[in-house]
């Protein structure tokens, strides 16, 4: 009863550890934001919003979703020939990252047309960011499953403390612009990748050499997962590359900025979550009743609902506060972003439970029909303006979430008639 104590305590502790650590990288945003914003015009502001995006499509296209098979591998892969799987992850992204590169090099007219910009560092900057952030998330999956908070917090304060000294650097030399803003997000995670690699080597205990034993297995457990991820980008973004190619870069500013100051709700379902996966994992492994499993999902519903709430009220200020008046039309429809935020958060909170069974192919049948739905309504409505497309995109959270708790259910009750044709077979 102790030791179970003891447990659940350490569960919420990690989870602090994790929100304050998410919360300080949630504010660099919003550190950067009311800066830029100023510094910059709108148009360099849709420009920076679509990095972003772009971006964010990369990271699952180059990275394969390797952070998710390190959680899930380390508990069968013997320790001796971990550090080579690291290192064989960390190749096979850095061939993949090549390829991508090589396939962007020879199709760029094509690209900056779909993006609709001349601006070809946008797609060599996200490239570059999605392969370094791919290896970050490797090495941040090994420190959240061997709970080696410390590490974790180093490499992240890495990124947070050299992007904030960079960004007053820029301004009091009067050095910020867009091109220059992309290159001290590129130094700050090549600083924190390189003290993950220094790291990873001086624990190695064995020489770490490239082993594809575990490959094949990792790549079917992943292609899910990264067709999945794509998929959940292209409901989560698409909107953006809607707003950009049949609105305007304008639009793509206020867009994106009222978005990003929506950052607490999905910040508290980051923080649960890097702590609640794992925890999820090894309570389901061991094949007890799980009441006090429920009971913690059930608080944390509750926690994140309170929060929504407060923080519907308390957006308008934070708003008006950090940002110029250019942005305030966003004001309008804010609360569709608090409202995506809350489903977010509950639909990570849940993902856990089927991550565990892996049954991944649900999740690309899942995000398929949210994906579907996002980009038709986007398509048919984005000429409308940016209520629609706040609304759609809240909209699109709680179909990917509706859709997410069905699949469970549906794997809880096929695992129940296996056990219960097994029992009968016996």
């Amino acid at each position: 009863m102790i030791l179970e104590h003891i447990r659940l305590n350490k569960i919420f502790q990690n989870i602090s550890v994790y929100f304050i650590l998410q919360l300080t990288t949630a504010l660099l945003p919003i550190i950067i934001i009311p800066i830029i914003t100023r510094k910059l015009s709108l148009i360099d502001i849709g420009n920076y919003s679509l990095y972003k995006s772009v971006l964010g499509f990369l990271i699952p296209l180059v990275g394969l979703s390797f952070s998710n098979a390190v959680i899930r591998k380390y508990f069968s892969i013997e320790r001796q020939y971990f550090f080579s799987y690291l290192f064989t992850l960390i190749f096979v992204v850095s061939v993949v990252c090549i390829g991508v590169f090589l396939i962007f090099l020879l199709n760029m007219g094509y690209v900056m047309q779909s993006l609709k910009t001349t601006n070809t560092s946008i797609v060599l900057y996200s490239l570059s960011m999605a392969y370094l952030t791919s290896v970050s998330y490797i090495f941040l999956g090994y420190y959240r499953v061997i709970k080696d908070i410390k590490k974790y917090i180093i490499s992240n304060s890495i990124i947070i403390t050299v992007t904030v000294v960079g960004l007053i650097i820029l301004m009091t030399q009067g050095l910020l612009t867009l091109g220059n803003l992309l290159n001290i997000h590129l130094f700050a995670l090549a600083v924190s990748v390189f003290y993950n690699l220094f790291d990873y080597f001086k624990r190695r205990t064995s020489k770490v050499i490239l082993d594809f034993s575990n490959m094949s297995d990792t790549l079917k457990y992943c292609l899910p997962l990264i067709l999945f991820a794509l998929l959940a980008q292209l409901f989560a973004l698409g909107d953006r590359f809607f707003i950009n190619y049949f609105l305007d870069k304008d639009s793509l500013a206020l867009y994106s900025v009222g978005h990003q100051m929506a950052f607490a709700i999905p910040l508290v379902g980051q923080s649960i979550q890097l702590a609640w996966t794992p925890f999820v994992f090894e309570q389901l492994s061991r094949n007890e009743p799980q009441e006090k499993l429920r009971k913690f999902t059930f608080l944390f519903i509750i926690l994140l609902t309170f929060l929504s709430i407060i923080y519907a009220f308390v957006y308008p200020m934070i708003f008006k506060l950090f940002l110029p008046q250019d942005y305030y039309s966003v004001l309008n429809y804010y609360y569709f972003f608090i409202i995506a935020g809350f489903f977010q958060s509950l639909y990570w909170l849940y993902n856990p439970f089927l991550l565990y069974h892996e049954r991944n192919s649900l999740f690309v049948y899942i995000t398929l029909a949210a994906a579907a739905f996002s980009v038709t309504l986007n398509y048919l409505y984005v000429e409308r303006g940016l209520m629609w497309m706040a609304s759609i995109f809240a909209l699109s959270w709680l179909i990917q979430f509706v859709c997410l708790l069905i699949a469970i259910t549906y794997v809880k009750k096929l695992k129940m008639d296996l056990r219960s044709g097994s029992h009968f077979s016996s």
